[in-house]
């Protein structure tokens, strides 16, 4: 929230390696630490790593077999929350005799931890008949856990909501792609694009 006291301080690094000229490792690595969250959780770490090999740089392929890539990826990714989640906070206002305080209607969580995304993607990219024939594929998967949120609670508790961790959502799927070129000449090119994609989110 703009105008709230948050500190974050990161460390990031990132190496690529390539051999061959044709396989490519990417890596990174970042380390945050937020004053946001608990003492114990103020310091998170989330890496990622992805794969690239050009296959058709490797090997003889037939003639008609143009290009070859395959692709691979680990991803993590982690997040704070805002301010003034750990305490229950008060708010002084004008109003009556001489003001007024309000209390929070949220209760804090003391021990709460930084959400984390982990994603892994693998696909393919293989084309045919000098480029003209071509065929995409990917499928990924990627889970959402300790999300950060407020949960309701009966209004006779006397606070309409408690701030927690909690949950594991995954969203998962392919996608597919072809390309066709019917008509390749000097002067005219006509390009044909089939997509499909498919997802299953979980909760």
């Amino acid at each position: 929230d703009v105008g709230l006291p948050r500190d974050v301080n990161s460390v990031y690094g990132f190496g690529q390696l390539s051999w061959k000229n044709a396989v490519f490792l990417d890596l990174t690595a970042r380390n945050d630490w937020s004053s946001t969250l608990p003492p114990d959780a103020w310091s998170f770490f989330y890496p990622s790593v992805g794969i690239n090999a050009v296959l058709s740089e490797l090997a003889t392929f037939p003639s008609w077999f143009s290009f070859a890539k395959v692709r691979a990826s680990f991803a993590e990714v982690g997040n704070d929350t805002n301010p003034y989640q750990l305490e229950r906070t008060a708010t002084f206002a004008a109003g009556g005799l001489g003001g007024y305080l309000s209390i929070s209607s949220t209760l804090p969580n003391k021990d709460l931890k930084p959400e984390e995304t982990r994603s892994t993607e693998i696909g393919a990219d293989l084309r045919f008949l000098n480029n003209r024939l071509g065929f995409d594929f990917t499928y990924y998967k990627t889970n959402s856990i300790n999300q950060l949120f407020a949960l309701p609670l009966p209004v006779g508790s006397g606070a309409s909501s408690y701030f927690t961790n909690g949950g594991d959502v995954q969203n998962s799927g392919f996608e597919a792609m072809v390309t066709f070129t019917p008509v390749q000449n000097s002067s005219f090119n006509w390009d044909i694009s089939v997509n499909y994609a498919k997802n299953k989110s979980l909760v």
